[in-house]
């Protein structure tokens, strides 16, 4: 009989993207439940609608670190359909949570967002030196839907019942795409500003590159 899988791993163990986590006691599943941070802390993965990956995690806390304003937080999808229904979905369901609770505060128009982010290698003979370069060498577009850290919750409800968020493997490439352009501007020195939309990164040594542009969204 194998041994059990510790809290909070993998299962099978040391699987990058296996979508079970291990939760051995019945404690442990109501303490998931209840987002007490003794399991939540603990987790290396899940189940992706219920769980976001740690690699997605670190590309949102990237992205919020060029973008966001500073009560803002983040989701990541695939596709400008996926944003723009996320979009429609935080406006469409908080009227019906402020009916419920007189406190919870609604979105403003122009409030939830979405940011078209194109992440690229910066140099792709520097990208070439990477084991995975022919899937290096293309740009990858990631559409960030900005939104108050209060509609989290709502937010989340959007990712857990559509599955249209994006995949931890795409978060990972994005994520080995900014190693290859820090190493470069290790070597370089920091990149100029980035794209046509004409703003700065608000912290060198990013890793990312290209344009990023906001969309219009209505309420």
């Amino acid at each position: 009989m194998n041994p059990q899988v510790p809290l909070g791993e993998s299962v099978p163990p040391n699987t990058r993207y296996a979508v079970s986590v291990s939760l051995p006691m019945w404690e442990d599943n109501v303490d998931y439940e209840k987002g007490i941070s003794r399991v939540v802390d603990r987790m290396v993965g899940g189940y992706p609608r219920f769980f976001i990956a740690r690699s997605i995690q670190k590309l949102v806390t990237m992205v919020k670190d060029r973008f966001a304003l500073p009560s803002e937080t983040a989701m990541l999808f695939p596709s400008l359909k996926c944003a723009e229904r996320c979009v429609s979905f935080i406006y469409d369901q908080a009227p019906k949570q402020h009916s419920a609770d007189a406190e919870y505060v609604l979105p403003k128009p122009g409030q939830v967002r979405i940011v078209t982010h194109v992440v690229e290698p910066i140099n792709k003979k520097a990208a070439a030196l990477d084991a995975t370069a022919d899937a290096l060498e293309a740009p990858v577009t990631v559409y960030c839907v900005f939104f108050p850290a209060d509609l989290f919750p709502l937010a989340k409800q959007y990712w857990q019942h559509t599955g249209d968020g994006i995949s931890a493997r795409l978060a990972d490439h994005c994520l080995r795409i900014a190693r290859v352009n820090e190493e470069l501007e290790q070597t370089t020195g920091p990149l100029s500003p980035f794209g046509s939309c004409g703003a700065s990164r608000r912290k060198h040594g990013s890793g990312y590159h290209r344009a990023a542009s906001a969309v219009a969204t209505p309420s």
